[in-house]
């Protein structure tokens, strides 16, 4: 006898991504970030009109230190990330972004 497949039972209060965000995304990138572009800030509020609240930033090669801040003033620590890492922002409370110069990097942000 085949096992039986039981439907997926999603949280009755659970809202997709497309009607909470209403489509909108943000992404930056810099291909040729070095000291003397830093410390940049991302200001995503402003480009999403709201805080994000998933991302990722990734650093294709050198090196980059992150602060994250949830109302623009107060940043959180600081997280080094390396040639090839990925920093997943996930349920995090975005209102900007400050991205720190430690070697000549390449990276990408997105954030919903």
């Amino acid at each position: 006898m085949a096992e039986k497949i039981l439907p997926f039972n999603k949280d009755p209060n659970w809202v997709t991504d497309i009607l909470t965000t209403r489509g909108r995304s943000v992404s930056y990138e810099d291909t040729n970030f070095i000291v003397g572009d830093s410390p940049v800030v991302l200001d995503v509020n402003t480009d999403l009109g709201r805080n994000g609240r998933d991302g990722y930033i990734a650093v294709d090669t050198g090196s980059i230190s992150v602060e994250i801040s949830d109302n623009g003033t107060d940043y959180g620590g600081v997280h080094s990330i390396h040639t090839g890492e990925i920093l997943k922002l996930n349920g995090v409370d975005i209102d900007s972004i400050r991205l720190t110069w430690i070697e000549n990097a390449s990276y990408r942000v997105f954030c919903i």
